[in-house]
């Protein structure tokens, strides 16, 4: 046959496909290999005709029909000798998603069996396969079945309510939100593209606008003052038919912003202020600003731009009423001028910003005239600070330097007189007219009031006001060592054992005064009586140590050697050194070792405590036998009522006992001292007036067996010595005595 034409008519929607063959037509191909054969047969040339036709269809999401639905009838060409059943599999017969939604019929109808969502699965890919008596007599025909979208999906805004804020000073024009839209039809299609709107009949709409994006801009100014707040209605259409839209609600938060620059209330100040001042606020300056109080856009700060370049001011702000507080900080001076002139600007400290991109803000600041008054200055040494370099021991009696001061005040002119402020060790003195330093003392190098040889001494210049201001000058003397001190061996005592390695020791010098006038030393051994240079030598030195060696062995015990030490000027000294040989321990140390100490030693100690022990005895029985010999009691006699009787404390107080207890030291010396106190205010008896009972007046006197008396024996003649100014009352007395 020249051409073999085949058509094939679907159903309603199908396409008819006309597929054209030529008999000529020859190519290669390879019979199928059974399943049991071993060996592949050779390739040969054969006339082969096509045995499938693809015929792409699709179907519409969600359609509303009778089901199931034919869709396409499969066929295939070469069914003349052979028994022909078709197979489908693959997704949607048999697999997943949406398994089971194609069917084959009897008569070989590809039909669906129900509705589906294209939203789930876009598009379907069915297997179809030729079989005869359960073998795949011709390569596998897949079906590409898409689904058809409809616009079933409305825009969905990803949330349903936004809160935005919004500085009040935002600029018109600028983009600050986005709403984020999304739907679920199928990219590229009408379906899916949205177009936004916002409710035109909302007040915000004056304000706000709304692009094809979904961003969102200003159309005006906002104010914070006015309005806080807008809500406004998003609408999304999308573009499909019918068309399906929806909304969301976005409440537009206005923040206050600095958007108003805060004014001075006044432009021109004055403040005055004395000369010596400091620390002081000397001025308040006000201003006004439009924004929300006590934020940052309201809460001002001030600056100092001009007339503040020695750093004399500062300006702060009152959190409380916003005001700039200028402070001297630093002490003017009158004759430098007279007046200083202040330009102080005023900003937020939120940055300024308006709304409009043609705004500009201005400078906006004040001047400040601050007047000086004239005040007492002190006076001014010059120069403040002086250093001479001087030879330690210079003698008294030398001018050191001379210290000048000056007034630097134009209108009050005093009298200036120096003083010494400080001078810690009394070297110096100054002339209280011409300010001329001398000293009155030896210069020390070794004072302990030299640091770093410097010898610090203050001087002020005081003027005569009321009250009288003081200049500082400082004296730096600077001290040049000369050779006054000898050197000497730090430590005079060293140990050496008498057997071993340990057969030198190591001597240290050291000298007071400074380089050249000290080490390196020169060490040389003396020679005394005792031939120590037969039995020491000295050995290796460096510039402040020598080896002490001795050169044989030597006995045990306590050795004084003599050795001169001289400095680099020759300036030499006699020192001792006491050494003590012992039998050394294990870490070649003597095992008592002790350094020779001026000390007592405990016998010694115990022989003068005993001593003293005695003697304080000795005193003490010594007092007890001068004190019974002393307040030996005079006779005492009974008497009748109305007599002169003699007591016996009319010799004084009684004799106290002593008693035989041991006492410490300290109860000893206060009852000695007490003592001797006492008996050196006795002369004798100390005997004092008494009142006696009237003799012509018979009375009942009360008894005085109870006082104590030395002795009971009553003499009756002890009244015949009183004497003629006595003689009367004796008279009396002795009718009233019973012998």
């Amino acid at each position: 046959m020249g051409m073999g034409i085949i058509l094939f008519f679907l159903m309603t929607g199908t396409t008819v496909i006309c597929s054209i063959h030529n008999e000529k037509d020859i190519q290669p191909v390879q019979d199928p290999i059974p399943q049991n054969a071993e060996e592949p047969k050779p390739i040969r040339l054969v006339r082969k005709k096509r045995m499938w036709i693809l015929v792409p269809f699709s179907i519409v999401e969600e359609e509303e029909c009778d089901y199931p639905k034919f869709a396409v009838k499969i066929n295939h060409q070469d069914t003349k000798d052979q028994i022909i059943k078709f197979k489908i599999s693959g997704p949607g017969v048999d697999m997943p998603p949406e398994m089971g939604l194609f069917k084959l019929e009897k008569d070989n109808d590809l039909v669906i069996t129900r509705k589906v969502d294209r939203e789930k699965v876009k598009e379907f890919k069915v297997k179809v396969d030729a079989m005869n008596n359960g073998n795949i007599v011709s390569k596998s025909m897949t079906f590409h079945v898409k689904v058809k979208d409809i616009n079933d999906n409305k825009p969905t805004f990803n949330q349903s309510f936004y809160t935005v804020n919004v500085p009040e000073n935002t600029l018109v024009g600028k983009k600050f939100f986005k709403v984020n839209v999304t739907d679920a039809d199928e990219e590229n299609n009408p379906n899916s593209q949205v177009s936004y709107r916002l409710d035109p009949h909302a007040q915000s709409s004056e304000y706000f606008s709304l692009d094809e994006f979904g961003s969102m801009s200003l159309k005006r100014c906002l104010d914070y003052e006015k309005v806080k707040s807008y809500t406004i209605i998003v609408h999304a259409n999308d573009h499909g038919s019918p068309k399906l839209s929806s909304s969301a609600t976005v409440n537009i938060i206005v923040k206050a912003a600095n958007k108003h620059l805060p004014v001075f209330t006044e432009t021109s100040f004055t403040a005055k202020v004395s000369e010596n001042d400091t620390n002081v606020v000397i001025r308040r300056l006000s201003v006004t600003d439009a924004d929300l109080p006590h934020t940052p856009a309201w809460r001002a700060k001030y600056s100092i731009v001009e007339g503040n370049e020695g750093g004399y001011y500062k300006i702060e702000t009152d959190a409380k009423s916003n005001d700039g507080i200028l402070t001297l900080i630093k002490h003017l001076d009158f004759e430098a001028g007279h007046q200083n002139q202040l330009k102080i600007t005023v900003e937020n400290e939120e940055p300024f910003r308006t709304c409009l991109p043609t705004s500009r803000r201005g400078d906006e600041f004040a001047r400040v005239a601050v007047i000086v008054n004239d005040m007492n200055d002190a006076p001014v040494v010059n120069p403040p600070e002086i250093r001479i370099v001087k030879m330690e021991g210079l003698s008294p009696g030398n001018e050191l330097v001379t210290f000048t001061a000056t007034d630097p005040d134009t209108l009050f002119k005093n009298k200036i007189r120096f003083v010494i402020a400080y001078d810690p060790d009394g070297w110096v003195t100054v002339d209280e007219e011409t300010g001329i330093v001398t000293n009155v003392q030896k210069l020390d190098r070794e004072s302990p009031y030299v640091k770093d040889d410097i010898y610090k001494v203050i001087v002020h210049a005081v003027d005569d006001a009321a009250p009288p201001l003081t200049g500082t000058g400082i004296l730096n003397i600077l001290l040049r060592d000369v050779n006054d001190h000898k050197p000497y061996l730090i430590s005079s005592y060293k140990e050496m054992c008498d057997e071993g390695d340990m057969r030198q020791v190591i001597l240290t010098a050291a000298d007071n005064d400074m380089p050249p006038y000290s080490s390196p030393f020169t060490f040389e051994l003396l020679d005394d009586e005792h031939n120590a240079k037969e039995k020491w030598k000295l050995g290796k030195t460096t510039d402040n140590t020598v080896e002490f060696m001795r050169m044989s062995e030597v006995p045990i015990g306590n050795y004084t050697i003599f050795l001169n030490v001289r400095d680099q000027q020759g300036l030499s000294k006699r020192n001792f050194l006491n050494l003590r040989v012992c039998h050394c321990d294990d870490k070649n140390a003597c095992p008592d070792a002790m350094q020779p100490t001026a000390r007592l030693a405990s016998h010694a100690i115990i022989v003068l405590f005993v001593g003293f022990l005695l003697l304080l005895i000795s005193l003490l029985c010594l007092l007890i036998f001068m004190n019974k010999e002393h307040f030996k009691p005079q006779k005492s006699y009974q008497e009748p009522k109305g007599s002169l009787k003699e007591y016996n404390e009319e010799g004084g107080i009684p004799v106290d006992n002593f008693d035989s207890e041991y006492h410490n030291r300290k109860q000893l010396e206060t009852f000695f001292q007490q003592n001797i106190e006492l008996h050196n205010n006795m002369d004798g008896v100390n005997y004092k007036p008494h009142s006696y009972l009237c003799e012509v007046e018979d009375r009942t006197v009360l008894h005085l067996n109870c006082l104590n008396e030395a002795e009971s024996v009553v003499e009756s003649n002890y009244l015949d010595n009183t004497g003629s100014s006595f003689a009367p009352l004796a008279n009396v007395s002795q009718q009233y005595i019973k012998c």
